[in-house]
């Protein structure tokens, strides 16, 4: 952007050399430039945030939670998974229940990082929360502030800040596999889904109304019908 501003400068400083019929010209000229070159910076945050989003993307384990400078437990950590999709929507689960779900707005242009992240269920459901974040392959930490505090400007949880700071490693799914009889399988992680099928549906009968199920485990499904 700074050079951009230099070769403004030197349009402006040779501005008054011009007929007066000339000036409105450059003007237009120069407030084109301008424009063009915000479009092109648009165009750069847009592929930023796709990179972003593309990267953080799967599911994540916890490895470290941490409110106004307290861990949370080890053994509650195990059992919580981040599950992110390139869209912004983020469900956390615990014990392969959804204990939150949030849609996150991320600015990759900004440093540190800032994200903000709106609770469509869980606790903070109906709240903002503003943070910063990082992501490198298959490392993640981010830092918010909890609703009414300012956003972090730094990757720690001090007592009494009302930041919280959450370090993710990816969790590498189980990868798919063919048995001795040429047999395929692929894993299929523990989450939720709607089973039954919509009631405009053609053909539908009286027990196929639609209802949320819970997978607490995962399991190795083929990829072709047995009969």
């Amino acid at each position: 952007m700074s050079s951009l501003l230099k070769i403004i400068e030197r349009h402006m400083v040779s501005f008054w050399r011009f007929p007066m019929k000339m000036h409105a010209l450059l003007v237009v000229a120069v407030a084109a430039f301008v424009v063009g070159a915000g479009v092109l910076t648009a165009g750069d945050e847009d592929e930023a945030i796709k990179k972003d989003r593309k990267q953080m993307a799967g599911t994540w384990r916890v490895i470290s939670y941490e409110k106004d400078g307290k861990k949370a437990p080890a053994d509650q950590l195990e059992k919580t998974r981040s599950i992110l999709s390139d869209d912004g929507k983020a469900t956390v689960q615990r014990d392969g229940k959804t204990i939150a779900e949030g849609n996150i707005k991320i600015d990759p242009t900004k440093k540190p990082k800032q994200s903000e992240a709106t609770y469509t269920e869980g606790e903070l459901k109906g709240k903002t929360v503003l943070g910063i974040y990082e992501v490198d392959g298959d490392s993640m930490k981010i830092c918010f502030s909890l609703p009414g505090k300012d956003r972090p400007t730094e990757f720690s949880s001090k007592p009494g800040s009302g930041h919280v700071l959450i370090v993710y490693k990816r969790d590498v799914q189980p990868k798919p596999f063919t048995n001795s009889i040429g047999m395929k399988f692929v894993w299929i992680p523990p989450g939720s889904f709607m089973m039954g099928s919509p009631k405009e549906e053609t053909g539908r009968r009286d027990d196929e109304s639609q209802h949320k199920v819970t997978l607490t485990k995962g399991f190795y499904m083929g990829i072709y019908t047995v009969t």
